[in-house]
């Protein structure tokens, strides 16, 4: 299911604005499952 683009930006703010020291968020949008998804 997706997400509507209103509840990520709500994430978004909230994230960046209770949590010190963070200054971006990313989301990962690509087909995979989680297991599959290595950082290289």
């Amino acid at each position: 299911p997706e997400i509507d683009y209103k509840v990520l930006k709500h994430i978004t703010d909230r994230i960046l604005s209770e949590v010190d020291g963070v200054c971006r968020v990313l989301y990962d949008l690509s087909p995979k499952p989680i297991a599959t998804i290595e950082w290289e």
